[in-house]
């Protein structure tokens, strides 16, 4: 074939002819190698290798969806069920143990040691579980504008088989298919085998679903972080891995974010019993999200007036829970993603929602847009809160500015390293992102009040002079050997006089009709307003008694038993003489004690 190539007396039309069948030939013999070597490398992960201004360098397996699975056992699971099956509509399920063989109750007692729910129930709950639409009729006339796809990422470590497949097919199944662009799953480096080749033989035929996995096990906050290299949209939905999505909740959720890219939005979230994986909803459809100053713990502002119309439906929120929410990629990414200092899970949602609003942003909650969730008594993953403390630390050096002394001071400022926080601060400074009291005072004014000013608040132990000894929450004799290193004997005093350790005071009860005996002072919990006027207490500083507002008589401490109980003010006595410390001074006692200076990194 190819003398035709160098014979001079063809003539061109000829040559060019023979020219285009000879490359025509080379590109089927090319063709063909390169669908010889596809083929085998079908079953093969693609490797990559992540560079990452947040995370070291990472080697991520991406599956390919053409791997031909034989032999695979999946966990037992429910797809579909009828109307009065377990768990439809949203309703409770409950196992009759009376019924249950000692092997099915040994799964149920397992499930709850892995996940701290019931997996055994949630196994015979269908994947396709109906749900009732809990949404407002406010809701269902609301119009949208043309909206962009998303990407939507999971990140799961040792999920459920049952929760994580109930959380994509909810997706999937209450999500305009063109506003999904992908669901990107990533493994955690979970070390379950049903999450191995059952997990990617069930995804074969999801094509919307891309399944990763981390080669080592990131946490979390630095998991959602390396999920973000994969993203195709302009925005992200992060969600958990148990979760279930109720009808339009993603369109009320992404329209803030495609209208403002610096918006970061949250669903409204409806608790997912446990227990019976019933659909308990928010009885108040409008509710934000705040925290606490002295815990850095995210609480739900049920207290705030919220100044929102029917035209949209959305309340600015000081915090978000930070399981769920939608935000603009670039933003993500200018705001550093989430700081990579933090490990495993907690205060990744302060941090975003610190640093969304001080440099900037909003974050907003979306009433329209229901989630459901299961909320775990405890993070199975994460053993101890020593594991994550260092978090917290981080967010409040970083952030906070000198708030952070708020929570400083209720740990007894045992600030244990924390890492090198040099490149967050950098962040912020060339953000040129607010004060935290900037933060403070525009999105949450509602925060100084729980915290009165320095000199207005007592706090830390309420020692009796005479006997050297505390009271403590959880003593049965009240007074205990005292130890500033026990929270339980931390106690505040407000100026308004109440005295309490974060739901508990302390009350007078007269426990004997004859005059002559002391009514004993014990531990009360605060239950409403209503229960406050017999836990006030004034402290006189001169003679450092603790007396009660309603009765007029004094604090006093009995060593026969180690009891407290109301007697009658006498000055001088000892057993009535208490030391308590403003929080101003026992912040400067503590810091001298440690050594701590203000900017401590």
């Amino acid at each position: 074939m190819y003398q035709y190539l160098i014979r001079p007396k063809r003539c061109l039309y000829t040559r060019f002819i023979v020219c285009v069948v000879s490359l025509s030939s080379v590109k089927l013999v090319l063709d063909a190698f390169t669908l010889h070597t596809s083929l085998q490398s079908l079953s093969q992960p693609v490797k990559h290798l992540i560079y990452s201004r947040s995370l070291p360098v990472l080697d991520v397996t991406d599956l390919i969806r053409s791997k031909v699975y034989l032999n695979v056992t999946y966990p037992a699971f429910v797809a579909y069920a009828d109307e009065d099956g377990p768990g439809q509509m949203g309703k409770g399920h409950f196992l009759n143990s009376s019924l249950m063989t000692e092997s099915e109750k040994e799964e149920v007692r397992r499930g709850y040691d892995r996940h701290q729910f019931d997996e055994f129930l949630s196994s015979k709950i269908a994947l396709h579980r109906l749900l009732p639409d809990p949404r407002g009729n406010f809701c269902h006339v609301q119009v949208y504008p043309e909206l962009p796809p998303v990407s939507i990422v999971i990140t799961f470590y040792n999920e459920a088989w049952s929760t994580l497949l109930r959380s994509i097919h909810s997706i999937l199944d209450r999500t305009p298919s063109k506003l999904l662009k992908e669901i990107i799953l990533l493994d955690d480096c979970s070390t379950y085998d049903y999450l191995k080749e059952p997990l990617e033989a069930y995804l074969q035929s999801l094509d919307q679903v891309r399944l990763l996995r981390a080669t080592q096990r990131l946490g979390l906050i630095q998991a959602r972080n390396l999920a973000v290299e994969f993203v195709t949209s302009d925005i992200v939905v992060f969600l958990d891995s148990h979760i279930e999505c109720h009808q339009g909740w993603l369109e009320p959720l992404i329209t803030p974010v495609s209208r403002d890219h610096k918006v970061i939005t949250y669903p409204l979230v409806d608790n997912i019993s446990y227990f019976t994986f019933k659909l308990q909803w928010h009885k108040d459809t409008v509710i934000v999200g705040g925290f606490s100053l002295t815990s850095l713990l995210f609480q739900w502002m049920t207290e705030r007036k919220l100044n929102m119309t029917l035209q949209t439906m959305e309340a600015e929120s000081p915090t978000m829970p930070g399981g769920l929410f939608a935000v603009s990629r670039g933003w993500f990414e200018k705001l550093g993603r989430f700081d990579p200092g933090l490990v495993l899970w907690g205060g990744e949602n302060l941090e975003l929602s610190f640093k969304s609003w001080m440099c900037g942003g909003k974050v907003i909650q979306t009433t329209c847009s229901r989630v459901g969730h299961v909320f775990r008594p405890t993070n199975p993953n994460v053993q101890s809160f020593s594991q994550i403390g260092s978090n917290f630390l981080r967010v409040a050096e970083v952030w906070m500015d000198e708030y952070k002394h708020y929570y400083y001071e209720k740990i007894s400022y045992n600030i244990t390293p924390y890492g090198d926080v040099s490149d967050r601060l950098q962040l912020r400074k060339s953000l040129n992102c607010r004060s935290f009291d900037w933060y403070v005072n525009k999105v949450y004014p509602e925060l100084k009040n729980t915290v009165p000013a320095w000199n207005e608040l007592y706090s830390g132990l309420i020692k009796n002079v005479y006997m050297n000894l505390c009271i403590e929450r959880f003593s049965k004799s009240i007074l205990s050997a005292c130890d500033e290193r026990l929270k339980n004997q931390l106690w505040d005093i407000t100026k308004e006089g109440l005295l309490f350790k974060e739901s508990v005071g302390l009350m007078p009860v007269v426990t004997s009709q004859d005059p002559n005996v002391k009514p004993r002072v014990i531990l009360r919990l605060i239950k409403s307003e209503k229960d406050i006027a017999p836990l006030l207490w004034i402290y006189n500083q001169t003679n450092r008694q603790l007396i009660h507002k309603v009765s007029g008589h004094c604090l006093e401490a009995d060593p026969s038993t180690n009891f407290t109980y109301l007697s009658t003010c006498q000055a001088g006595s000892r057993l009535q003489s208490w030391q308590l410390t403003t929080r101003r001074e026992r912040m400067d006692i503590l810091r001298y004690k440690l050594q701590v200076p203000i900017g401590w990194n």
